[in-house]
């Protein structure tokens, strides 16, 4: 089956957008993780092998900046008319495939809010959010599509209309996110810290008193519940490095009887740390990264085809042909850094043949 990002996602890059594969019980789930730490622009090739890689997958597109599109998802189609009364008209909008509507605008500094406005049953997609994009398949078979405008007339969206926001998502004065965004940001290193929800929302509570104009008791307990099970979940990292594991059946099932099993192992791991967050890309592993380890070339080279051979590395492009010729590799998994998820690893192989 061929799906939509192997359809379209081509035309939306070659018009300026950011593109990635979706999949998921709702066909909304990015593939790949971190896309938020992604480059302003993917290589065609890149979009091609993720096409080869995925090819039943749906288009995903991310908002904000780096495509210059904001979206306001219209879950209840009784509310288009007020919904663009509120935000302004477009010439673009599309149908999503649970029949709400999709209207497009130019972003201007909009973030991400996936809850009702005002009475309103809207979704802002802006900053660190995505869409499924047209020609997507939803899991009832409904396809997105536009029902006003395209492709081509993206370049020609107007902003949101002023005056929008409700008072929580405005953006302040100079130019910075809004507060409670703030607060959310603030809040995630202080949960290490807290011994219980009752004392994390304590905390917020005081920091939420320093605002000039701080918000109100339940928008606080909102974002505090948030970070609270976000980081119950164990996806709490903040205030520490970069993290990169094995699950205890790659451990065990690490092949420690082959030469270089040692290197190899810190070798993977330095370079999760160092590229789990590229979400599958490639980067160069050339034989100066040798010298981070004060390893000899000879050490370097056989402990990259350890890995190599044990499927937990993929060479793309030998090199070899000069100085600006480096090998390029990209990890087998695109998932690294996360330890409570053993997600799209290879099996590792005892033998390495």
């Amino acid at each position: 089956m061929t799906g939509a990002f192997a359809k379209a996602a081509l035309d939306w890059h070659a018009a300026g957008y950011i593109v990635m594969p979706l999949a998921g019980q709702d066909g909304k789930e990015p593939v790949l993780k971190h896309f938020n730490k992604w480059p302003d622009r993917q290589r065609p090739d890149t979009i091609k092998r993720w096409r080869a890689e995925h090819p039943g997958s749906n288009l995903g597109v991310i908002m904000g900046r780096r495509s210059n599109l904001t979206v306001i998802d219209v879950d209840n189609r009784d509310h288009l008319n007020a919904a663009i009364d509120r935000f302004g008209d477009t010439p673009v909008k599309g149908k999503s495939a649970t029949r709400g509507f999709h209207l497009f605008y130019r972003a201007g500094g909009e973030v991400t809010q996936d809850s009702p406005i005002e009475g309103l049953e809207v979704d802002v997609k802006g900053e660190n959010g995505h869409i499924a994009a047209p020609p997507s398949i939803g899991p009832n078979g409904r396809a997105y599509h536009f029902i006003e405008g395209g492709l081509s007339n993206l370049q020609d969206v107007p902003p949101l209309k002023p005056g929008w926001e409700p008072e929580e998502l405005k953006i302040a004065p100079n130019g910075k996110r809004s507060r409670n965004i703030t607060l959310r940001d603030w809040s995630r290193p202080q949960y290490q810290h807290c011994g219980s929800f009752d004392d994390f929302l304590e905390v917020m509570s005081d920091r939420n008193g320093e605002f000039a104009d701080p918000l109100p008791a339940k928008e606080v307990f909102k974002t505090a519940k948030s970070v609270w099970e976000w980081s119950e979940d164990g996806n709490n990292w903040c205030g520490g490095e970069a993290r990169a594991g094995l699950t205890r059946t790659e451990v065990e099932g690490w092949p420690s009887h082959l030469p270089r099993a040692g290197d190899a192992m810190i070798l993977y791991l330095r370079l999760t740390v160092e590229h789990g967050w590229r979400g599958g890309d490639e980067f160069n592993l050339a034989n100066a990264f040798a010298e981070s380890f004060e390893w000899g070339l000879k050490r370097f080279r056989a402990t990259r085809d350890l890995l190599e051979n044990m499927g937990l590395i993929e060479c793309l492009h030998r090199g070899g042909l000069g100085l600006h010729d480096p090998p390029v590799y990209r990890l087998a998994k695109v998932c690294a850094g996360n330890t409570n998820s053993n997600k799209s690893r290879p099996p590792i192989a005892g033998s390495g043949s």
